[in-house]
Parts: structure tokens; sequence; C-alpha cells
């Protein structure tokens, strides 16, 4: 799969390194030299699979820039690089779980120049006037964090341990990143059929903790991403779900703190996560760790 997904590798690096990985298990005396080449020969043809699937998920579709909407209240690029939007079709993608890129489409947001939308951007605007140091503190220190990288070092932290079993371990992880997947795919749906402009596009005076990044508003990815994984980390380490809640609260909030959303991108993209990972929660063989 990794070989699939970086094709710019050196030829034949991934297959050394899990050649190696597997031979460990022969010179630790944990194995026979037919359980690797079955081990291997097994690992692989998942593999193929998996990458025949990427193959054919409209990842490499291309995207129409004439299909750009343009006027107000409509998202346009953000300083300082003013990059291109990025993504637009990735809600096209085809998802693991969902039915599809709109399953969990948002309503509209706030309609432009209304009362409720007026109240979205003044929010922000007293959030930045305003933003005390703890709140500047958290929205970048979230804001130089991946939420896959986040979410899969705590699972690792905890699968080691809870010292869970390898099939336990791939569980976890495959529901973990299924869910986050997932949980994107449904937000740049919202984001490019909404097309929603940034704080900063209404307000060019606006100062962010960092740069605003390059896509449209609503609903907000990081949240989304958090919302998922969190709940499935809460579900399989449930001693642990309150904690991640809040975790994936704070950050989703960090992102209106830091001047880049509204506070409303933040919950409902936080919603819109957590609905996802109940999906994947819900999938037979989702067992608590403790059932299992």
């Amino acid at each position: 799969m990794l070989t699939a997904l970086f094709p710019g590798a050196d030829a034949g690096r991934f297959d050394a390194l899990a050649t190696e990985a597997a031979e460990s298990r022969l010179m630790a005396g944990a194995a026979f030299r037919s359980d690797i080449d079955v081990g291997l020969e097994l690992g692989r043809a998942v593999g193929e699979r998996a990458a025949e699937r990427s193959r054919n998920d409209n990842f490499s579709a291309q995207w129409d820039p004439t299909t750009k909407p343009s006027g107000p209240g409509y998202w346009e690029p953000t300083p300082p690089n003013f990059a291109d939007p990025a993504a637009p079709l990735a809600g096209s993608w085809t998802p693991w779980v969902m039915a599809s890129g709109d399953q969990f489409r948002p309503a509209p947001p706030p309609e432009y120049g209304s009362l409720e939308w007026h109240s979205e951007l003044r929010m922000v605007q007293e959030i930045a006037r305003n933003r005390t140091f703890d709140q500047e503190r958290t929205a970048l220190w979230w804001g130089t964090q991946s939420p896959p990288v986040l979410l899969n070092t705590w699972a690792q932290e905890l699968v080691s341990k809870c010292g869970l079993a390898l099939p336990h371990a791939a569980q976890v992880f495959a529901d973990l990143n299924v869910a986050i997947a997932d949980a994107l795919i449904a937000v740049w749906d919202g984001k490019y059929t909404w097309w929603t402009s940034r704080p900063i596009n209404e307000d060019p005076d606006l100062v962010t903790v960092y740069p605003t990044p390059p896509y449209p508003a609503y609903p907000g990815g990081y949240g989304a991403a958090m919302g998922a994984g969190t709940t499935i980390l809460g579900h399989y380490f449930p001693h642990e779900a309150v904690d991640f809640e809040n975790r994936a609260w704070e950050a989703a909030s960090s992102r209106a703190w830091a001047g880049i959303h509204y506070v409303i991108d933040d919950d409902v993209a936080l919603t819109m996560g957590r609905r996802v990972g109940r999906l994947v929660a819900a999938l037979p063989g989702a067992n608590e760790l403790g059932d299992t």
C-alpha cells in the first residue's frame, strides 16, 4: 500500500522493509520460515486489493476552475499566499463507510448579509480583538498539529499502555483512520458545495494567529477530524472518552480563537465528525475491547 501511495520512493524500499520486519520473527525464534512466507503473501494480497481500490476512488479527478462561484460571500484565495483552493473534489472521493460524500452534508450556512451571518462575523472579530493569552497559545498549539497525526499518536499510546493484541490494535487503527477519512470527505463535500468565504475575506484587517488555510470556511475540517477520531477512541477506550471529548471541543474551538473560522464552522464540523465516528463504531466487528 505504501508503494502505491508513494510511487516516488526508491524502488523496492517498502518491500525490503516488510521482509526485514517479517524475518525479525524468524531471528527471534518466534516463527517458522513458512509462517513468514505465507504471512507476507497474504499481506501483499490484501494490500493489492486496497491499492486497486485507491486507483478507482476518484482521487485523481481533475477540477475545472471555471466552476468556482464568485461574488459576495463566496470564498476567495486568502493571504499571505493567495493559493488556489485545496482538493476541491475531495468530497466526491469514494468513502469507506458513508453511502456517499454528501450523506452528512450540513444545512446551508447563514445567508450572506443576514443578521445571522453578521453575528458570526462579529463573533470572530470580537474574539480577535479580545483574544486572551491562553486562547492564543491554545490556538497556536493546535494549529501546528495535524489531526490525523495527533489521533494516531494517542491511539498508539493507548494500544501500548493497554497491551492490545495485534488484531485488536489493527482494528482500532483501521476504524480510527476510516472515520477520519470519511469525516474529511463529508466536510470537503460541504466546503465546496457552499464555498463560504473566510473571516479574513470579509475583514482583511482581521488579525489571525496563523495564516488561513486555502479552502472555504464552512464546515471546518479540523473539528470534524477530531470529532470522528475521538469518538472512535472513546468507543474503544471508554475510560478516556470524556477526556477525548474535551480535547475535540478545544481543538475545534481553537480555530475560531485563531480567527480563521466562524464559530458555526467549528460547531457543525464537530457534530459531523461525531456522527461519522458513531457510524464507524456501529460496524459489525467494532466491538469494545472488553467484549472481543
